[in-house]
């Protein structure tokens, strides 16, 4: 009788350390499925992924382990399943650091990429943009650049006299998420363009891309103020209609820069006598008229000038570089003297 009770005490003691010892390696393996992955060198900036469309749950927990986000693709997959999320994850760029959990990350992933905010500066060309966009890990890099713009020049009516994107992505604050595509990019901006920049073209006289053209010019002539720049708009027309080249150095350093001006060093934008000869279509010391395109997208303030030029006798112009005011002469020799005044 006695013997039976032990054997039926060992048995319920067996059972009772049984499942404590199951739980607490359960327990355990949970804990060590779900600890964030700790790794010094990515603590800071974390590692970028980026999941493709169509990708699923498996082939994800594949690539993050494999980058080294998550420690076990089992956790991943379990909790990405037991949550039921494991088909409602976001295709995009993600930064995701090994300090997260992996309910963090899931949580991450199925909530989409993170939005970064893109301001595009006045006067910055495709190729600036296109880096711009690239360092914030909106799109890759060359992808702006490399997309063709036949694609979407019957779309918009004020592409179809355009050679290329250059003057109609407009200068603004913008939301992208991470990874979006360069044609969702585009769009969005062209949009804006079509929104704000439109309306003043639409109602001038002049060719939308000429006026679009002159803008460009003015913008890159570094003079804030609209009525210099409405002036200056007045020589660049009345230059052109005399037959003058329009010496303006920004035409030259475009095509010298790679059609770039905010990623192109200092010395390279810097002109040299030699530069003045330089063969190119946007020389505009040897070739008279307008360039072939604009040589930066301009703001409104630019385009309402060139849209709206003033006449004047003037026929030459240098900025000067303390006031950053316009300082304007009828003649060359009055030109010389401003530039020796001003300038040296």
């Amino acid at each position: 009788m006695a013997s039976g009770k032990r054997k039926e005490d060992f048995r319920v003691l067996f059972w009772f350390f049984l499942l404590l010892l199951v739980g607490g390696m359960g327990a355990i393996f949970i804990m060590t499925l779900l600890l964030p992955l700790e790794r010094q060198d990515e603590l800071i900036q974390g590692v970028k992924v980026k999941i493709e469309k169509g990708m699923g749950a498996l082939e994800i927990a594949d690539y993050l382990h494999e980058e080294r986000v998550i420690r076990s693709k089992s956790g991943f997959l379990l909790f990405s399943f037991v949550s039921g999320r494991a088909d409602r994850f976001i295709p995009g760029v993600y930064n995701l650091f090994p300090s997260l959990s992996i309910r963090e990350i899931v949580q991450a992933l199925s909530l989409g990429p993170a939005e970064v905010v893109v301001s595009i500066k006045e006067g910055q060309t495709v190729a600036d943009i296109d880096e711009e966009l690239a360092s914030e890990g909106v799109t890759e890099r060359g992808d702006i650049v490399r997309f063709p713009f036949t694609a979407l020049q019957r779309e918009y009516s004020f592409l179809r006299q355009a050679e290329s994107f250059e003057g109609f992505l407009f200068p603004d604050t913008y939301r992208f998420a991470q990874g979006t595509s360069a044609e969702v990019v585009l769009r969005v901006m062209l949009h804006v363009f079509e929104e704000k920049a439109w309306p003043e073209l639409e109602k001038n006289e002049k060719s939308a891309y000429e006026i679009l053209k002159v803008a460009s010019l003015i913008e890159k002539e570094a003079l804030p103020l609209g009525s210099d720049r409405e002036v200056v708009s007045g020589i660049i027309y009345r230059r052109i209609k005399l037959g003058m080249p329009l010496q303006i150095d920004a035409t030259i350093a475009y095509a010298k820069c790679g059609y770039r001006f905010y990623t192109c060093d200092r010395k390279t934008r810097r002109l040299t006598l030699d530069d003045l000869s330089f063969e190119t279509d946007y020389n505009s010391y040897l070739n008279e008229g307008l360039p072939p395109t604009p040589i930066a997208n301009p703001s409104l303030s630019a385009i309402k000038a060139a849209g709206n030029p003033k006449k004047t006798n003037y026929l030459f112009y240098i900025s000067n570089p303390i006031t950053r005011r316009a300082v304007f002469a009828t003649t060359f020799d009055q030109h010389r003297s401003n530039i020796n005044r001003y300038l040296r």
